[in-house]
């Protein structure tokens, strides 16, 4: 993986072992990478289950990577369209974080 200034990574979240599908996150933890370094990570909650909602508001953050278990077509041909870098994961999100950082994951 590229390592650019900073890095936002986002891994689905809904409070099971499991990451979950896109559609189906309650929330995202977001890493925050400083020149390859973790800096800091944050919880962040996704109010509405509008997979539309969902796919405006990931375009419009400064997030550039987005890891979760997987992804409608529709999801993932807007996602990709915005400049994200998709992947996916069957595991926990801190599990999902350190194998996207050991280049263990694949881009969709």
């Amino acid at each position: 993986m590229e390592h650019k200034k900073f890095l936002f990574v986002a891994v689905a979240f809904d409070g099971s072992e499991q990451i979950p599908y896109f559609e189906k996150a309650d929330a995202f933890w977001l890493y925050c990478m400083e020149d390859g370094k973790l800096k800091k990570r944050q919880f962040l909650s996704v109010y509405s289950k509008d997979t539309e909602a969902q796919i405006r508001r990931f375009k419009e953050s400064m997030t550039d990577v987005l890891v979760c278990r997987n992804y409608s077509p529709k999801a993932m041909a807007v996602l990709k369209r915005s400049g994200l870098s998709l992947y996916t994961f069957e595991g926990g999100a801190d599990a999902a974080y350190k194998a996207l950082m050991n280049g263990e994951l694949k881009p969709l």
